[in-house]
């Protein structure tokens, strides 16, 4: 039997990248019993579909008591990442009296190292491949909803290029009509409806019927003398025109996706950060633009259209940080086309990737953003 020894971490990514690599068939968590009353032993359980064995030892008297945990456990493989600084040296006086495996995982080198008995033996490191859900979970909070990118059809990608090529080649024509749109939705009955006036119509008439032919929009037929009834072909379409930085999301996301250069890519991601106790009216929730897994980290994106403002920053930044399991990346994709040179400098200091149109338009937006994570030293 393939026994694998970890010392607890409160960060738990530390504990699956070496349990992912070799796939024991048990687990043994050891912990100082201070710290017992914030041991979590679900979350482990469930990430790795497997039952470990979660075992305390007294701080106090840790040879002695690490002697009796551990004796069961003769010629385990032991992680050395993460834990107890001080449990872990004492844990390795026991390498060779019990014939233990140090098992050593150099995430920026992508290699594992075994060591037993004076020899070495290195491994290219198998990465783990985790959900969001999963990925948030170890962070003690849940993904209430998401979108995939499979829930997109060919109609809906045809409307968000449209929508991205007007906000691009004519961003002020682009502003207006938004604009136009999104006071006039107040006036309709039916969410999915605009009731415009027919002077209104005369002003916007070449672009509604453009809209019209991207099939976003369809007239129909009203009631009321003097104006003009248009449908939103469905709740999306609304939402490209109605929601500000949609189009831009939906184009992050799609690039991203179909790169597969990730794990996982979601939009629109929700998040309780009290987990499973969540309270629609009182526990604070996230909702994240995009959101990105891949090996032992989790991508935390924004999404912003028109003038980029420092909140958006500290935003992302609280996000990436509260659920990025010790290895925060936080993104910030814009179209800003005013001079973002302050806040690039703030992005820096904070460590936020900044993501700009002229990237986003070459379709590189994963690609640049592959390139600066295998730049950063965790």
């Amino acid at each position: 039997m393939k026994t694998l020894i970890v010392l607890y971490d409160g960060i738990q990514m530390n504990n699956v990248i070496t349990a992912a690599h070799i796939q024991p068939d048990e687990i043994v968590v050891i912990f100082p019993k201070e710290i017992q009353a914030s041991v979590n032993e679900k979350d482990l359980n469930e990430l790795l579909d497997m039952t470990a064995t979660y075992l305390p030892f007294d701080l106090n008297d840790p040879v002695k008591s690490l002697r009796a945990v551990l004796e069961p456990y003769k010629g385990a493989y032991v992680d050395s990442y993460g834990g107890h600084d001080y449990a872990a040296v004492i844990l390795g006086s026991f390498m060779d009296e019990y014939d233990f495996t140090i098992v050593s995982p150099y995430q920026n080198r992508h290699v594992i190292s075994f060591y037993n008995h004076g020899t070495e033996r290195i491994e290219p490191l198998i990465s783990p491949e985790i959900t969001i859900p999963e990925f948030v979970a170890m962070s003690e909070g849940k993904v209430i909803s998401s979108q995939k990118p499979d829930t997109r059809g060919e109609k809906k990608w045809a409307a968000v290029d449209y929508c991205n090529t007007q906000r691009r080649t004519l961003p002020d024509r682009w502003r207006v009509i938004t604009k136009f749109i999104q006071q006039n939705l107040g006036n309709a009955e039916a969410k999915n409806a605009l009731v415009i006036r027919e002077d209104q119509y005369r002003s916007h008439k070449e672009m509604l019927n453009e809209l019209v032919k991207a099939e976003i929009l369809e007239p129909r037929e009203s009631k009321q003398k003097s104006f003009m009834n248009y449908y939103f072909t469905s709740d999306f379409a609304r939402e490209l025109l109605a929601v500000e930085g949609k189009s831009l999301e939906e184009e992050v996301w799609r690039q991203l996706y179909e790169s597969n250069l990730f794990t996982d890519v979601r939009e629109q991601v929700r998040i309780d950060w009290n987990g499973e106790n969540y309270i629609a009216t009182n526990d604070p929730t996230s909702e994240l633009d995009v959101v990105a897994t891949r090996e032992w980290f989790m991508v935390c994106i924004s999404c912003k259209s028109g003038k980029l403002k420092e909140e958006a920053l500290y935003e992302v930044y609280s996000n990436a940080h509260r659920f990025g399991q010790g290895k925060p990346i936080p993104v910030v994709c814009h179209d800003s086309k005013e001079d973002t040179v302050i806040l690039n400098n703030k992005a820096n200091e904070l460590g936020i990737i900044m993501i700009n149109q002229k990237i986003i338009e070459s379709g590189k937006t994963a690609e640049y953003l592959d390139e600066k994570i295998r730049h950063l030293k965790w």
